[in-house]
């Protein structure tokens, strides 16, 4: 099959326009219209047939009539703490090839609780960290330890983090894990905030994955009563593009073990094809994952400060070397071989 007759399937859910915002969180990890044009031109220009899916009440229908050979995948889903996992799940259940990781490696990446967990039965060291599912009332066993951030189990792009979630007192515990389950429904997830260094890095690939120049999360240009974390104001509002510092201003060493750290939390949550894992350095040196992004932004623009495009062209790439990266990612695990003709030998369809 030349790679002309290939067909892709791009599938994601578009940020609504901002007359249609009624609440922001609600669409905060959609893509927006210029993340899905520079995909679909990407696809393009590696020569492949596109096809735009939208993931809405016609997906499956509108899967089902295209047939592709492979779905590129940046599906966030709505509504339910398996979000992630839903166009997975229809893709295995099609039995359509796609990028990027399975229902469970997805859950990994918004069950916060869950991915600690297994990261730490394997050996990567997160935070020390406590889980609340119902709401204080009065005296409580709070083993954690102070200063603390109290942040929803089940949620991605800061939803649910903001500028009080790091908390001093057990009043402002209190009052941030009521407000957690009470507002979201779901878990208090309570962890020690680290004081230190932000980092992430991003991988693509699978059995032999490119790990990416590590970036900084510089917080020093925030007014002095903002934290200096990740809030959902921070990532949106307040944001800067020259908060992102890549390559990171690290030693060889440091460099060395959060790659190893990165890598171990990679293969210990089953990831596939790519990510961004995001992590914390305290003022010993210690490194302490925070979380993965099973689905890592990936807006085109200096100006939208996306981690992982950042990275990619401080090593060289451009976007569309990206793009490719993450197929041939899949592709390889589908055992599709490209032959020397440019021709695809597909085994499974």
């Amino acid at each position: 099959m030349l790679r002309s007759e290939f067909k892709v399937a791009f599938c994601y859910n578009m940020h609504p326009t901002t007359d249609e915002l009624k609440n922001a969180e609600v669409f905060a990890e959609f893509d927006s219209k210029d993340t899905i044009n520079a995909v679909t031109n990407s696809i393009k220009e590696l020569g492949f047939q596109i096809f735009l899916v939208e993931f809405d009440d016609d997906f499956v229908e509108n899967l089902k009539s295209i047939n592709p050979n492979l779905v590129f995948n940046i599906v966030e889903g709505f509504q339910g703490e398996d979000r992630e996992s839903q166009a997975p799940a229809i893709y295995e259940f099609l039995g359509i090839p796609y990028t990027g990781s399975t229902p469970m490696g997805h859950m990994f990446g918004l069950d916060k609780i869950m991915a600690k967990r297994v990261m730490e039965h394997n050996g990567v060291q997160t935070a020390p960290f406590q889980v609340f599912d119902t709401p204080i009332d009065g005296s409580l066993d709070f083993s954690v330890g102070f200063p603390a951030i109290v942040k929803p189990a089940h949620e991605g792009s800061s939803i649910g983090i903001h500028n009080d979630s790091v908390v001093n007192t057990l009043g402002e515990l209190r009052k941030q894990v009521n407000h957690i389950i009470n507002t979201y429904k779901q878990e208090a997830l309570v962890e020690k905030y680290i004081i230190g260094r932000e980092f992430n890095q991003a991988i693509i690939g699978n059995e032999n994955p490119i790990q990416f120049p590590i970036v900084e999360i510089d917080y020093s240009y925030l007014p002095d009563d903002i934290g200096k974390f990740s809030s959902y104001e921070v990532k949106t509002t307040l944001d800067d593009p020259g908060s992102t510092i890549c390559p990171a201003d690290i030693t060889e060493e440091q460099e060395k073990r959060i790659s190893a750290a990165t890598l171990a939390a990679y293969r210990a949550c089953k990831v596939r094809d790519y990510c961004r894992i995001d992590l914390r350095m305290d003022e010993e040196g210690e490194i302490y994952i925070l979380e993965l992004n099973t689905i890592p932004g990936i807006a085109p623009g200096i100006e939208e400060n996306n981690s992982m495009p950042k990275a990619v062209r401080v090593y060289g790439w451009t976007y569309t070397q990206m793009i490719g990266a993450i197929i041939e990612a899949a592709l390889e695990r589908y055992d599709f071989d490209l032959d020397n003709n440019g021709s695809y030998n597909d085994k499974i369809k």
